[in-house]
């Protein structure tokens, strides 16, 4: 699952949660819708690939009206708390107190949640969901063109002597900013409100609507388009979050996967229809999963359920779907809706009671075992009074829709006098006028929801089911509070006693005979366990040799089995399972430790070489030390024999020569001195001889 797919199943539950979800006196986050999500896996790797989401019913009368202690739907709050100043100036919005839609319930604050910031996550939400900053426009604008028309006010005037009605002079502001937003004129959007249109043969005829029903069509209009509203923003998220499977060259692409239209488009749509207002002011329906045209433009919208039909078997990935649908509703006053809502949970009971009840009595019929009789309750007769039987009860409100004078008092009658002697039928027992709403309902809604819970009923018989049944601590939405009656109440309302019941007095475990050999023939030790065709052989050997006798049963292809022996089968087949997973072990932690012997073998081999070579190394490491030193030694010896015989040589030379020198040096001066004496001699001499010649002279 890449990271922009996770980011986006995360945020479609903030965004379809703040559009369908509000306050009730018995939870501050309730659902007012049903909501079936399917998650689509890969096969190969089990990652999440695509989802979408299928919504059912919206309570579209919390719009315009809330009991006391509730709220409207929660991004009406968001929008107000966190929404930046300029853009609440331009859309001439205030705060939650100001507007009539939100301030019915007298419960506009809910503790512990925190409407600004949630509104900084609806709005993150949109923009990971790849609504556009224009889209995202239009929805505020639409919200809060609902809310500046919920301020509209009437008054009754007369013309003609007809009954006629008009818009008090304080709320022309509010109705100059709603056209404005829906992008119609003024005098049109008022003219709507304030008039209907019969259609008489070939004729339309307008008449003025009285100040009551302008009121009621006020609230028709603001449901209408937001009831589209919601349906173009869940189209939008599964355009999102929805990833076809990958289809061959020849399969096109189916047009369910076209995304919707703009909700700039929803504010033209026909909203007034040719009757006269619906009693709880239901827009026209919404085509049942087929084209439908808004203001000229062709939107498709997703078939959720039918998905399966559109693209080749084997396509590479399983879903799992999840229905989160509201409970039974009864309240102090009641209208369609909850008639509806009741319908679908009286639908999803029978389902329930045929997977659990009625399926297990078929499946003992149909395997011949022999077991006694549980009663439970079966509400397939409510349902056909409700739905199936010829003149049902939704088949007569939608008769009587059809007319323009039609009252509830003749709808009341029509049913008393249809079904006055069904059993599941009570006829009032006075003729005080027991309301069940003052206003017609739209045609086609009834036969829209039965299409819609038509379409998730095949959706869930075509699944393997898993019940989760929500029980309720208590009503005061406090914890560690937990109401014992209350929760009695409840399983026993739900079922879940028959449930115990059948349980306990049938054969809750079965398996079929191939399964069961394979699964339970290694609890068979003294008999061979026949092996090929015959396996109900092969199971009456099972059963005879571990089982006890009684409490277990033999169908045609099925073993029947009671909890107690189930058990024993499975604490038998442990205690093998553990024998053999302690075989296996023992052979394979051997096997382990054999190889891991052989590897501590290898390496502490490896280990004494690099020890041996390291030792061996260091020894003749020291013992090159010891030589060289020794070498050194001698060498040194050596040098210092030669260095003394050298010396001595030298200094005998030394001496030799210094004696040489000093004897030529000797002899050298003796020549010297005899040379000198010589000389002087000599010079003496000459004295001598020229004096004796001076002599000789004279005496000459």
């Amino acid at each position: 699952m890449d990271y922009k797919q996770f980011q986006m199943d995360a945020r479609r539950n903030n965004l379809v949660s703040a559009f369908g979800n509000a306050k009730t006196v018995r939870n501050d986050n309730s659902s007012r819708f049903g909501k079936y999500t399917e998650i689509y896996f890969s096969r190969d790797q089990g990652t999440i690939v695509s989802a979408r989401i299928e919504q059912y019913l919206l309570e579209k009368s919390r719009i315009v009206t809330q009991a006391p202690g509730e709220r409207n739907y929660h991004v009406f709050y968001y929008m107000l708390a966190g929404m930046p100043n300029a853009v609440k100036e331009s859309l001439c919005l205030g705060n939650a107190h100001d507007f009539h839609y939100l301030t019915q319930g007298g419960a506009v604050i809910v503790e512990g949640r925190h409407d600004s910031t949630e509104y900084a996550n609806v709005s993150s939400a949109m923009r990971v969901l790849m609504f556009s900053q224009a889209e995202m426009d239009q929805i505020w604008s639409l919200l809060a063109a609902f809310l500046h028309i919920g301020n509209v006010c009437f008054k009754e005037a007369e013309d003609s002597g007809m009954d006629v009605s008009s818009i008090t002079a304080d709320c022309i502001h509010h109705l100059h900013v709603a056209a404005r937003l829906l992008g119609v004129p003024m005098e049109e959007l008022k003219y709507s409100l304030t008039t209907r249109r019969l259609l008489t043969g070939s004729e339309c005829v307008t008449a003025p609507l009285s100040a009551t029903t302008a009121v009621s069509m006020r609230d028709a209009l603001v449901k209408t388009i937001y009831s589209q509203l919601f349906l173009w923003i869940v189209d939008k998220i599964n355009a999102a979050i929805y990833k076809p499977p990958a289809l061959p060259a020849s399969v096109s692409t189916p047009r369910s996967l076209v995304p919707p239209i703009s909700p700039c488009h929803l504010h033209t749509t026909n909203y007034q229809t040719t009757n006269s207002p619906t009693s709880l002011g239901d827009s026209p329906q919404r085509p049942s999963w087929s084209k439908y045209s808004l203001n000229g433009l062709t939107s498709v919208s997703t078939k959720l359920s039918d998905d399966r039909s559109q693209y080749p078997v084997g396509s590479g990935r399983s879903s799992v779907g999840v229905l989160d649908i509201f409970g039974f509703e009864n309240l102090k006053k009641n209208s369609f809706e909850q008639l509806c809502i009741n319908f679908a949970n009286e639908n999803l009971q029978q389902f329930f009671v045929r997977h659990i009840f009625k399926l297990e009595q078929e499946e003992y019929i149909a395997e011949g075992i022999q077991w006694k009789h549980i009663d439970y309750v079966d509400n397939q007769n409510t349902l056909n009074l409700l739905a199936l039987r010829p003149m049902n009860v939704f088949a007569l409100i939608d008769e009587e829709c059809q007319f323009p004078q039609g009252t509830d008092m003749s709808l009341l009658n029509k049913l008393n006098a249809r079904h006055s002697k069904h059993s599941q039928y009570i006829c009032p027992q006075s003729t005080v006028e027991k309301a069940i709403g003052s206003r017609k309902r739209s045609p086609t809604l009834g036969l829209q929801f039965k299409k819609s819970l038509n379409s998730l009923m095949r959706t869930l018989q075509v699944c393997q089911p898993f019940f989760v049944r929500c029980i309720k601590p208590n009503d005061l939405k406090q914890p560690g509070i937990f109401d014992r009656d209350l929760c009695v109440r409840q399983l026993r309302y739900s079922g879940m006693m028959e449930t115990i019941r059948i349980r306990r007095a049938g054969y809750p475990i079965r398996h079929k005979f191939t399964e069961f050999v394979d699964r339970y023939r290694p609890l068979v030790t003294q008999h061979p366990v026949p092996v090929g065709q015959d396996v109900g052989k092969a199971v009456k050997v099972i059963c005879s040799s571990a089982l006890t006798i009684g409490g277990y049963c033999l169908g045609r292809s099925k073993v029947f089995l009671k909890d107690f022996h189930d058990q024993s089968l499975e604490r038998e087949r442990d205690r093998k399972m553990a024998i053999c997973a302690t075989t296996i072990q023992a052979h394979w932690k051997g096997l382990l430790h054999r190889r891991q012997y052989l590897k501590l073998r290898q390496a502490a081999v490896i280990l004494q070489k690099v020890t041996r070579r390291y030792i061996s190394r260091t020894r003749y490491k020291k013992a090159r030390r010891t030589i060289l030193q020794f070498q050194a030694l001698i060498h040194c010896e050596q040098k210092q024999c030669e260095f003394k015989n050298t010396r001595r040589f030298i200094i005998q030379l030394q001496a030799v020569a210094r004696g040489y020198l000093t004897r030529y040096n000797t002899r050298r001066r003796q020549w010297a001195a005899f040379t000198i004496q010589t000389a002087y001699r000599i010079m003496l001499i000459r004295k001598a001889s020229r004096k004796d010649k001076v002599c000789v002279y004279i005496f000459t």
